[in-house]
């Protein structure tokens, strides 16, 4: 009989994977810090934007394997299975990612597809090239994840984020106190080799978790795997899709370069402030067939959402978002004031993602990863008609970027409200049936 979930179980697993997101979450505030640390500071730090913008988006089919090794490797042979399925992901996403940085195609998207201004496009040019690493090291890393998650083992995953923290830091520091690099390509340098010594070590340390899964078990074969990976992956484009169209939307503003210069400062800080929500779905994930469950992790993921905004809007109050600006990021006045300003208006961005985590852990857990989906294509269809909406009316950059953000978070929240409804009853029935 499967024990009733409590809050110290769920809390035990949750701090781990809330310390490694926080940790992973600093990437964005570290390079845009050595951004403006350097010269030229708002050139590099859009192009660290569109750099993100363009992998993270190739990244998207390997995202989340997280999700689908934390549900479905339960035994030796699913993880067999699951491995291939992995690095199939993974040389398709690393073999675009080389296509879109050193082809003709790289022009296309950046200038002609994004309209990124020509100096943004050439210093993002070379960076992009250097993190051709990136999706296949995150792919395999997920996965990785995904298994300690499912044998209980979430302290070795904060572990691994704590190698690639401390690699961005060394790499990125060092080669940014040279003077002779860009913001940029020290950014990217110390991202694309972050993110390779983090994949080692979670490898390493899921060995134990590999032996102690059972030798026979459920075998999924990869038409299951496409059944439940193919919505998320689908999902995670969407919102992947409309985080990029930022970039296009913002490029087209009267100051292109201090638009997406502000909104990379903002969006590093914004996403660091909800950034431990993402935790939520696995834990959801891990414990949804307790007994209780329902009553306790909804009770946990919004009291967290809570915590994170009230902070964010403690830090308002006391006006330390123009601090962290000006003095942590060393944003330039005017970049520093909009965002400040942005920050205020997303404060409850955290609230809303934690509550949308946890119906997003159910539909997960169930297997019923399409209503993911469809509520991800419902907020990626309001971002985009946001945006054009700002453009078309000639709002300001930042303002055009909050609007955006917060009215697609809403939508999407809406939407899997409405589904969770819809869908309640055959969604705990499943999951209490896995």
């Amino acid at each position: 009989m499967v024990p009733a979930l409590d809050y110290r179980t769920v809390w035990r697993a949750f701090l781990p994977l809330a310390l490694s997101w926080m940790l992973m979450a600093a990437d964005s505030p570290i390079c845009t810090r050595i951004a403006f640390w350097l010269p030229n500071g708002e050139v590099s730090s859009a192009a660290i934007l569109a750099l993100f913008s363009i992998s993270i988006l190739i990244e998207s089919p390997v995202i989340d394997l997280l999700s689908t090794g934390t549900a479905l490797t339960k035994s030796r042979e699913a993880y067999a299975v699951l491995a291939r399925f992995s690095w199939m992901l993974m040389a398709f996403s690393g073999t675009l990612h080389a296509l879109v940085a050193l082809t003709p195609l790289y022009d296309v998207v950046t200038m002609q597809w994004i309209g990124l201004k020509p100096e943004v496009a050439e210093a993002a040019r070379l960076p992009l090239a250097i993190m051709i690493p990136w999706s296949p090291a995150i792919g395999w890393r997920r996965f990785q994840q995904g298994v300690l998650i499912r044998q209980g083992q979430t302290r070795a995953v904060g572990h691994g984020t704590m190698v690639r923290l401390a690699t961005l830091l060394l790499v990125g520091a060092g080669l940014a106190a040279t003077r002779t690099v860009s913001g940029a390509l020290a950014s990217a340098a110390a991202l694309s080799l972050s993110v390779v010594a983090e994949c080692v070590a979670v490898h390493l340390l899921a060995r134990g978790a590999v032996r102690s899964l059972p030798e026979h078990g459920a075998r999924p074969t990869f038409r299951d795997l496409f059944h439940f990976h193919v919505p998320l992956t689908g999902a995670t484009v969407f919102q992947l899709m409309g985080f990029a169209a930022m970039v296009p939307a913002l490029s087209r503003m009267q100051d292109p370069v201090f638009a997406l210069a502000t909104w990379q400062a903002l969006g590093a800080v914004s996403f660091f402030s909800q950034t431990v929500t993402f935790a939520l779905p696995e834990v959801v994930i891990a414990f949804a067939d307790r007994s209780n469950s329902w009553v306790v992790l909804s009770r946990f993921c919004l009291v967290t959402g809570a915590v994170l905004t009230g902070t964010v809007l403690l830090l308002v109050a006391t006006g330390a978002n123009h601090w962290i600006f000006r003095n942590v990021l060393d944003a330039t006045p005017r970049v520093a004031d909009a965002a400040a300003l942005g920050l205020a208006v997303l404060a409850f961005i955290p609230l809303l993602r934690s509550a949308g985590n946890l119906l997003r852990g159910y539909f997960t857990a169930a297997g019923i990863t399409v209503a993911r989906l469809g509520a991800t294509v419902a907020g990626s269809l309001v971002l985009l008609a946001l945006l054009f909406v700002g453009v078309a009316s000639k709002w300001s950059g930042p303002k055009t970027a909050v609007v955006a953000v917060l009215g697609s978070t809403l939508a999407e929240l809406v939407a899997l409200s409405i589904l969770w409804y819809r869908n309640r009853e055959t969604a705990m029935a499943s999951v209490q049936t896995a």
